[in-house]
């Protein structure tokens, strides 16, 4: 996979995006606000719209600006190189850093189009060695649908590495190639949403990016109309052998508004589980400000 893909391989199964809206102000929302309803307390009254803003996705903690944009995600224990990533907002750009520690050890510059799509990318890799830092610098054009929907993502200096996307009738990304640099093969990751036989096909009503498929962050929603359902599996196979590499099996708690409040993630192939991601949000009645 490319060197987005090598950055996120310790962060485990699928992750998808929170809106990008405007910004001002540089306050925090805090995950637990005073006279903000709990999701339990907000599906107890119906006829009240509520919003919903994560909060907490597995060991990531999400905080935002007054405004509701992404300011800062913070990692606890667990599979990940990254202590937290800060956000910073231009007229037609994002600037995500990340940290290891206090140390700046990557960035990634989004450019932005009049419809909050991300058109390039520019990705910096630090890496320090006992002579000093070294920097590794890659950029990505986007390219979308007539739906738009995300076509592919390419390497600016290298178009032999890209990654194309296939989208199902229903809205849902069913495919993503991501084809290596000098035709070294290509990495196929397929997803499949049908629930069990009888069950029905669960909406996503808070959609992430997919490490999985080469979206360089779960987070910001840069990357076009997002999939609308729950992935209910996922595979990769190395091409052109035909050689699966790993199957996972996901399910998920809902809550009565029909949230994920948690996700497990299992190996299709021993049926052993590899993740539970607890999901939380702040939920807050349309238009009221904390």
């Amino acid at each position: 996979m490319n060197t987005l893909v090598r950055k996120t391989t310790a962060v485990v199964g699928l992750m998808l995006s929170i809106s990008f809206v405007s910004c001002q102000d540089n306050r925090l929302l805090s995950p637990e606000p005073v006279r903000t309803a709990s999701a339990r307390e907000a599906a107890i009254n119906p006829g009240v719209p509520q919003k919903y803003t994560l909060t907490k996705h597995g060991q990531a903690t999400l905080a935002y600006y007054g405004d509701g944009r992404l300011q800062k995600v913070t990692y606890g224990p667990g599979p990940n190189q990254y202590s937290y990533i800060y956000y910073s907002y231009g007229p037609q750009w994002i600037k995500a850093t990340y940290y290891a520690g206090s140390t700046v050890v990557h960035e990634a510059l989004y450019t932005v189009d009049a419809n909050g799509r991300c058109v390039e990318s520019k990705e910096t890799e630090y890496v320090f060695y006992s002579f000093g830092k070294v920097e590794y610098a890659t950029s990505y054009l986007y390219h979308y649908n007539a739906l738009g929907q995300l076509k592919s993502r390419t390497n600016k200096g290298q178009s032999s590495e890209h990654t194309d996307y296939v989208f199902n009738a229903a809205g849902d990304l069913s495919k993503a190639t991501l084809t290596k640099l000098y035709g070294q093969g290509s990495d196929e990751v397929t997803f499949i949403y049908d629930q069990p036989v009888g069950d029905p096909i669960l909406a996503d009503r808070y959609p992430l990016n997919s490490t999985l498929a080469d979206f360089p962050d779960p987070y910001l929603k840069l990357f076009g109309k997002p999939s609308k359902h729950l992935v209910k599996m996922a595979t990769l196979k190395k091409m052109p052998e035909n050689q699966v590499q790993f199957a996972y099996y996901y399910s998920y708690l809902l809550n009565p508004d029909g949230y994920v409040t948690e996700a497990k993630e299992f190996n299709v192939a021993n049926a052993a589980l590899i993740s539970t991601k607890p999901y939380e949000y702040l939920v807050t009645g349309i238009g009221f400000h904390p």
